[in-house]
């Protein structure tokens, strides 16, 4: 999302297009964070349940709150390539997700062997170092304008 408001009038995001992500605050309420997620799914601005396996995100919140996407913590991505343990808890989360018809995001990649892992798992979505540092506004705006980004587009 482009937050520079001299963007905002070139940019035109629909909310089909927006993603929200949950913040532990959110559960302290469940009945309250339900209604307010079911009343932004209803504008079609998907919801995605963040850090899944930290803090706030239990298993029961899975099938009481109603999200689109299921993001993996970075803790579980950075442990899989050193614990076959920890490697097991992130595909059966991805299998989780998938039954439960979520996307599934891992969050944190760094490394080729830990993208390449994960899409085996079949885990579709990625963010980490790996893809991209953070980027400024000016420096997303030039990379969508990027000649690779055009030949995509």
């Amino acid at each position: 999302m482009v937050y520079r408001a001299d963007y905002l009038f070139f940019v035109t995001i629909l909310p089909k297009n927006w993603s929200l992500k949950t913040e532990s605050a959110i559960f302290k309420n469940l009945q309250t964070a339900i209604a307010l997620t079911q009343a932004l799914r209803s504008r079609q601005i998907k919801i995605s349940i963040d850090d899944f396996g930290t803090g706030y995100s239990s298993l029961s919140y899975l099938t009481q709150f109603p999200a689109d996407t299921l993001k993996i913590d970075r803790a579980f991505i950075q442990a899989m390539t050193a614990s076959p343990k920890d490697k097991e808890v992130v595909k059966a989360v991805i299998g989780l997700g998938h039954a439960l018809d979520l996307d599934v995001l891992a969050e944190g990649i760094e490394t080729l062997m830990q993208y390449q892992s994960l899409r085996q798992m079949g885990c579709l979505y990625g963010q980490g170092y790996y893809f991209s540092k953070p980027l400024t506004a000016d420096q997303m705006m030039a990379y969508l304008r990027s000649p690779l980004m055009q030949s995509h587009g």
